[in-house]
């Protein structure tokens, strides 16, 4: 697979395609959250373009005795697209169809878009939120592995 080089990579646009925001909620302190994160790549090798669309899904779960309450604080949807310099050379294709992606280029692409969409999501819910949500900070290869978080720690 081909060399990466950080010239090689460009944000070209982003999409906010959905933003709920519970607005009832005055304040995240002291709230047991569980963020939900998943991604879907997209690849055009002729454009050279790499789409990742991210969903994130914010919760708040109450334990009361044996029932449990969940209250929705966020649903996003943004879908960042990249360009890539010789996209192809990061591919290894099998018939013209990808088998695999250059692990390196994924967690490049899957650690940019996603603190991209952190800014925006606290952008988007500062002063609804109080000061906003801040999403946790995650190793990429947690992302990769599209598994759910609690309070910022990975439960698997």
């Amino acid at each position: 697979m081909a060399e990466l080089h950080s010239s090689d990579i460009k944000i070209a646009s982003i999409y906010t395609l959905k933003c709920n925001v519970n607005e009832s909620i005055a304040s995240l302190k002291e709230r047991q959250l569980v963020i939900k994160t998943f991604h879907s790549p997209s690849i055009f090798i002729k454009e050279e373009m790499y789409s990742i669309r991210f969903s994130v899904l914010v919760n708040e779960f109450f334990k009361h005795g044996d029932s449990a309450k969940k209250t929705l604080i966020g649903d996003f949807e943004i879908r960042v697209d990249f360009v890539v310099n010789e996209l192809i050379g990061h591919l290894s294709l099998e018939e013209g169809k990808i088998k695999s992606i250059s692990p390196k280029l994924a967690i490049t692409l899957i650690s940019i878009g996603y603190s991209t969409i952190r800014g925006i999501i606290l952008e988007k819910t500062r002063g609804i939120l109080g000061n906003g949500l801040i999403l946790p900070i995650v190793e990429p290869k947690i992302l990769l592995e599209n598994k759910i978080l609690k309070k910022g720690k990975v439960n698997k």
